[in-house]
């Protein structure tokens, strides 16, 4: 009788080891200005051109659309939370303008750091809100822009903010219940505001002598008021104050404007609700006075 000799060869289909090449994703750079989409990064024509860049603090985009061969040019300011500090959209045929709302702009305007990658120098993010013809009123005519970005960037290594006022270098830098504070706007002699709801005013008597001085809410020469954005009214409360303000320096800048260099400490309650108390503390500011 013969026996079968059965022969058991091992079946090897594919070499492979179940391990899979990671696909960097594709860079876009999608800006939608009403129901208007274009990608920058889509290489289809001469449809525009951008810049991305990080600073210390703050990410800064530039981009010139030309949907229709109508250019567009596109300003956004975020800090690296993601909140918006400025926008600006300006349409070049038509000489229009629009603003983001002026008074706590991160309110009105939302976006999301998904990634920055500072080795590569990539970042991943969206945005999306509304700029107005009318930057202090919301109910002016408006442009819904929105964005995705995944792109390169570019350092920027220069300082932020830059306060300037009658072309004089100001600030205003404080701490907010524990929270860093830095002023990134003064768009009226000596008052302070940012991309938050807060906003401060600085004022000195012109006979006073550099000094300390305290002050509450009843003080009419050398005060520093404390304001809050009320979202329901659409205007700033302000505050009850009692502190401290010191300058130690005070420069003549001609026909009667000066800047004064100096501290201050204040606690602020909300008139409304005495347990809405804020304390700001380590004030530091060089502010610009008109007597």
């Amino acid at each position: 009788m013969k026996k079968l000799l059965f022969l058991i060869i091992p079946l090897f289909i594919g070499c492979s080891n179940n391990e899979t090449t990671a696909i960097a994703p594709k860079d876009y750079f999608k800006i939608t200005i009403d129901d208007i989409t274009t990608d920058l990064l889509s290489g289809e024509g001469n449809i525009g051109t951008y810049g991305i860049s990080v600073g210390e603090n703050v990410i800064t985009v530039r981009a010139s659309i030309y949907p229709g061969g109508y250019n567009n040019n596109l300003y956004l300011l975020f800090n690296k939370q993601g909140e918006l500090i400025e926008a600006n959209l300006f349409f070049n045929n038509g000489g229009y303008e629009f603003k983001n709302f002026e008074d706590f702009p991160k309110n009105y305007f939302s976006a999301r750091i998904i990634k920055l990658d500072t080795e590569n120098k990539k970042i991943k993010f969206s945005f999306n809100g509304k700029l107005y013809s009318n930057k202090n009123n919301l109910n002016s005519y408006h442009r819904y822009i929105s964005g995705e970005i995944n792109a390169n960037y570019q350092d920027n290594v220069s300082v932020y903010p830059n306060i300037m006022f009658g072309h004089i270098n100001q600030y205003c830098n404080a701490t907010i219940n524990n929270q860093p504070w830095v002023a990134k706007f003064e768009r009226q002699n000596s008052i302070f505001t940012a991309e938050d709801p807060y906003k401060i005013k600085i004022n000195i008597a012109l006979s006073s002598s550099p000094g300390n001085f305290n002050f509450d809410n009843n003080s009419t020469n050398n005060f520093v008021k404390f304001y809050k954005f009320n979202t329901q009214t659409l205007v700033y409360d302000e505050y009850i104050v009692n502190g401290n303000l010191a300058y130690s320096y005070r420069e003549f800048h001609g026909a009667g404007n000066y800047s004064h260099i100096g501290m201050f400490s204040l606690t602020a309650t909300n008139p409304n609700n005495a347990l809405d108390v804020i304390t700001i503390s380590d004030g530091s500011y060089r502010n610009y006075q008109h007597y």
